[in-house]
């Protein structure tokens, strides 16, 4: 029985990390860890809250993304990169 060919997906996941993997998933991690705390935040509160406080914890998420991101750069690049362009949208 004839194998068949790997998909794109496994060839990428079963490639070496390279730095510029790691650069590219914390940069991703940044941008959706500020989406994913601000909006938490907003979600979590039922109170009004002030811009102060939701960019504090917009940016806290943020460096912890990154951080994830570089530490494990495939797991990051398929859970965060969908929200890294949440907010961004043509009219």
């Amino acid at each position: 029985m004839a194998e068949a060919m790997p998909s794109r997906f496994s060839l990428w996941w079963q490639r070496p990390i390279r730095s510029g993997d790691r650069v590219s998933a914390a940069f991703v991690g940044l941008f959706a860890g500020f989406w994913i705390g601000l909006l938490g935040r907003l979600i979590l509160v039922d109170e009004p809250t002030s811009i102060s406080v939701l960019l504090y914890w917009g940016a806290s998420i943020a460096v912890l993304s990154a951080i994830l991101g570089a530490l494990f750069p495939r797991h990051a690049m398929i859970v965060f990169y969908p929200f890294t362009f949440f907010g961004v949208g043509g009219s």
